[in-house]
């Protein structure tokens, strides 16, 4: 039995096996372990404390797993989770937390790596599917379809959203994708009236009668299908892709390059084991995960919902993103994608537009190590 099947059979309640050895070797290794820790560098050397930083939401998953089974351990690293509310609070207060490593969407990590602050590492999941825009049943946007043919999946028309409502989270993945559906369709968040609105608060105002379209991530999209909204588009039909990006400190990367490493090992450990998971293991693991590291105890519709609309990434699977633009590598125009949103809804000026095309924002150097091994 493998490590990952034993770490399932403790899940289920099973027992694990305990080896059987001859009384005088148990002696034995009791007086070396002694001796050991008794004797200056014999000793073994205690994991480094790694604070990192997440929502609370799915990528974290995958380090609350590996802290789980002690794979970051294993590596030299005990991760300890800080969770922040929103990507943007979060890069805005890495190093003020004292936390090295974290994962947020692009649209916030950009500012991040505008400021020098952090460099993106890996691709913590895709969340392309987990942000939508919905509206009520009797909106009329459901009867218009396909009024772009490059986009023949596409709902929606440039003169019914002309002076319409959106209720948004304004510098978001959520505001991101509204942008670009709106580019699909012929107009732009200039000719619609945007109002920032977290999406929890959106969601209630949405339901009591206010806007026309509401704009909203997981897991409120669940409780938008529940009270009966219809889902209009997410990225997938506006044919944009929004990662999560796993991001780290510059400055502690370049002077701790072992820990950075031995992070990446358990995470990529923990996304394996979860990818090989059956679904029937997968959901009451990820409701367990869900209670005890984000408090919030869901059911396991909701959990289901939210393992089907999230995918992490595996190690090869990153490694080809990471590619040179030359060589086919995407991650780096779903972040120029985002770099040009920002611009667009004037949260970015043109000099800093050039400044991030200047920046080497993405290095592949850790993953290349971690997956190596």
């Amino acid at each position: 039995m493998n490590s990952s099947q034993s770490g399932r059979a403790s899940e289920r309640g099973a027992r694990p096996c305990k080896a059987r050895y001859p009384v005088l070797f148990v002696r034995l290794l009791a007086l070396v372990v002694a001796v050991a820790l008794a004797v200056p560098g014999l000793a073994p050397a205690s994991p480094v404390t790694l604070r990192t930083a997440w929502l609370s939401e799915y990528e974290a998953f995958a380090a609350w797993y590996a802290h789980e089974r002690k794979w970051d351990v294993e590596n030299g690293v005990s991760l300890e989770c800080d969770v922040f509310p929103t990507g943007k609070n979060l890069v805005d207060n890495m190093r003020r937390s004292g936390c090295v490593i974290g994962a947020c969407g692009g649209a916030a990590a950009v500012f991040g790596i505008l400021g020098g602050q952090v460099s993106v590492i890996g691709v913590a999941a895709d969340e392309t599917a987990a942000n939508a825009v919905y509206v009520r049943p009797d909106s009329p946007l459901l009867k218009l379809k396909g009024e772009n043919p490059g986009y023949p999946e596409l709902y929606g028309g440039a003169a019914a959203m002309q002076g319409k409502t959106v209720l948004a989270p304004v510098g978001t993945s959520a505001h991101q994708l509204l942008y670009f559906w709106l580019e699909r369709l012929g107009t732009s968040d200039a000719e619609s009236i945007v109002i920032d609105t977290k999406p929890e608060e959106a969601l209630k105002a949405f339901t009591g009668g206010m806007g026309d379209a509401v704009v909203l991530w997981a897991p409120d999209t669940y409780k938008a299908d529940a009270l009966g909204l219809r889902r209009l588009v997410s990225g997938r039909e506006c044919g944009i892709t929004q990662p999560i990006l796993l991001v780290a400190d510059r400055t502690f990367a370049e002077a701790n390059p072992a820990q950075v490493e031995a992070f990446m090992k358990a995470y990529l450990r923990a996304v394996d084991a979860i990818l090989a998971m059956p679904k029937d293991e997968l959901v009451p693991l990820y409701r367990r995960f869900m209670e005890t590291f984000s408090g919030q105890p869901v059911s396991e519709a909701v959990a289901r919902g939210d393992l089907d609309t999230h995918r992490f990434l595996s190690a090869d699977e990153q490694r080809k993103l990471f590619r040179s633009r030359a060589e086919g590598g995407l991650l780096h125009f779903w972040i120029e994608d985002v770099i040009r949103f920002h611009e667009a809804t004037g949260a970015l000026s043109r000099r800093q537009v050039r400044e991030l095309e200047r920046t080497p924002f993405v290095t592949s150097r850790f993953l290349e190590r971690a997956a190596a091994q």
